[in-house]
């Protein structure tokens, strides 16, 4: 949820071009509120035990379709086929959530970090990166 709440954000903030198209939705006040409070629940569910694996089946899918919106809505802001972007977007939230579990796993499993610590890592870079890609809106 983190990425949609950044894209809200950025649409509210700036002119990505989504006025009078189906992702218009995503300026709305309201609409980033409960992308953010969703987001923020995300991260700190994320760090309960009992929470499934981000890889299972059906939480995986959901991030995939986030990443799938997320990619249309910038590929529509910036002029492209938002079929592509919502492929690509889908693609990166299935890689990122592979990703981001491996890397994770690898920090604990050799004791250097914690696993709450590369938990908050990870949190940290992906709201930094997602900040980062636009900010130029701010």
């Amino acid at each position: 949820m983190t990425a949609p709440a950044i894209l809200s954000r950025a649409a509210r903030i700036g002119p990505l071009g989504l006025a009078g198209s189906p992702f218009q939705l995503f300026g709305r006040s309201a609409v980033g509120t409960v992308l953010a409070t969703l987001a923020v629940g995300e991260l700190i569910a994320d760090k309960i035990p009992s929470i499934p694996a981000r890889t299972k089946p059906g939480i995986l899918t959901g991030r995939a379709l986030s990443g799938a919106l997320c990619g249309a809505v910038v590929c529509h802001a910036a002029g492209e086929s938002t079929l592509n972007g919502a492929c690509l977007g889908a693609l990166g939230a299935v890689a990122g959530s592979f990703a981001g579990r491996e890397l994770r796993r690898l920090a604990s499993d050799r004791g250097s970090v914690p696993g709450w610590v590369g938990a908050l890592a990870e949190d940290a870079i992906a709201v930094g990166a997602g900040v980062a890609a636009f900010s130029r809106f701010a």
